[in-house]
């Protein structure tokens, strides 16, 4: 009797063990899931990681940015960036900090930022006291450079102790004017204008729903940008930016878009009408790649003989993202004849989108899944019958290919009412600020 109680004993100990095991597994892939999905929307405002990588091999990893006179002694600051592959431990030991200023450091940090988000080319700035007779470097004050638009201060208090006095705070902004010309193309000439390339994605991305910057733009068009940077006083810091206002001037007549907050907090991009510049649909759902072929009869490239090209052709490397044209879902999904690798996906009763020859599908994408405009569904690739990777864009309307390009998709928003009398005090107030930066 005795040992069939042990065994009843043993067996509940060992559901209970299980048990807290599978619970314990379940609570790590959570937090490790509600960490990916911050990393996204994190590195979706901070800068690029190769922009960050080449600012590395350009500036080095630590210098002194500022010193200041004292009394006592001399103050200075000493920028350094995180490396590739380096945890914020490693980083802070790279540093210098002892093995109880890291541990204070990085809890103090981990009250307001997971150090799962640290990412190469992260900024941080280490503010020492020179004690001039002991000839000793007494670190002071840390300050963190989070985002493109936030800092978090790490300061040492009378106990001797790294704390942050608070959250992280907002860095204060600055507005500069840039105008240019296009010579060869958009990308090439708004770099040499003295935007960078978070900038000038930035315009494509906003325009993408309404021109096709590979046929609509040409030699000798022009264009005016405002953009609104954020920086830190003490550090020198500047931010990247954010486009506030553009203008392309084209053939059609000038495009301009104005940044809006609206009552929710997003924000988005209008015209002067106070339409927004989302459309249901992208006319290009791939970045920096070249129309190869357009919508009309042509040769084809491998059968040999004449017949109507349903679609347009974006010539890019194999792997280049493919983002959905809008919300929908995926109604097709598989091999297709000479297609390939091929999504339908439906957006409406009315309208769909195509895309063929893909490298490999998007993460976690199957047939009836939802997904939302600018979603990444796939990648460039040359399956089926293709001679080069490229993707072959189609839009279905009412179940027959119409031309991408002539497709005029209504926009997604339409401000009106007091929302649009807002909108409208906005765009006066970012029209005097241009005009002054302009003369």
């Amino acid at each position: 009797m005795r040992f069939r109680y042990l065994r009843h004993l043993e067996l509940i100990a060992s559901i209970l063990c299980f048990v807290l095991g599978a619970t314990l597994i379940l609570v790590d892939i959570y937090e490790d899931h509600q960490v990916d999905i911050q990393k996204d929307a994190f590195e979706e405002s901070y800068v690029e990681a190769e922009e960050a990588e080449q600012a590395l091999e350009e500036e080095g990893t630590s210098k002194v940015v500022a010193r200041e006179k004292e009394v006592a002694g001399e103050s200075f600051l000493v920028e350094s960036r995180i490396k590739r592959g380096e945890t914020l431990e490693k980083f802070l030991q790279r540093n210098n900090t002892s093995t109880d200023e890291r541990k204070q450091i990085v809890q103090a940090i981990r009250k307001y930022f997971s150090p799962k988000l640290i990412m190469p080319g992260h900024r941080f700035y280490f503010r020492y006291d020179k004690n001039l007779p002991a000839q000793q470097n007494v670190l002071k004050k840390i300050i963190f450079i989070l985002s493109n638009t936030k800092k978090l201060v790490i300061t040492k208090n009378q106990s001797g102790e790294f704390v942050s006095p608070g959250p992280p705070v907002s860095l204060k902004t600055t507005l500069s004017y840039t105008h240019g010309g296009i010579e060869d193309n958009f990308y090439t000439s708004a770099v040499k204008a003295g935007l960078n390339a978070s900038l000038v994605n930035q315009l494509i991305r906003i325009y993408s729903y309404s021109i096709d910057f590979q046929r609509a733009l040409k030699s000798g068009d022009t264009f005016e940008v405002l953009v609104e940077h954020p920086q830190d006083e003490e550090t020198g810091y500047v931010g990247y930016g954010e486009v506030v206002y553009a203008t392309l001037f084209v053939a059609g007549g000038p495009l301009r878009l104005f940044k809006h907050t609206l009552d929710d907090g997003s924000i988005e991009y209008f015209n002067e009408k106070g339409e927004g510049a989302k459309k249901a649909l992208l006319k290009t759902p791939i970045k920096g790649a070249r129309v190869s072929s357009c919508f009309g009869k042509r040769t084809h490239p491998i059968r040999g003989y004449t017949k109507m090209h349903r679609g347009v052709d974006f010539a890019a490397p194999i792997g280049t993202p493919i983002f959905a044209a809008g919300d929908g879902f995926i109604k097709k999904m598989g091999r297709l004849r000479g297609f390939g690798n091929y999504i339908f996906i439906q957006h409406s009763q009315d309208y769909g989108t195509a895309y063929a020859h893909l490298h490999r599908y998007g993460k976690n994408m199957t047939k009836g899944k939802k997904v939302k405009q600018g979603d990444v569904i796939g990648y460039v690739g040359m399956t089926g019958l293709t001679t080069g990777p490229h993707l072959h864009y189609e839009i279905h309307y009412r179940g027959e290919e119409v031309n991408p390009q002539l497709v005029n998709m209504a926009p997604q928003q339409r401000l009106s009412g007091k929302s649009l009398e807002k909108f409208l005090q906005v765009m006066r107030d970012i029209d005097q600020k241009a005009k002054a930066l302009r003369s």
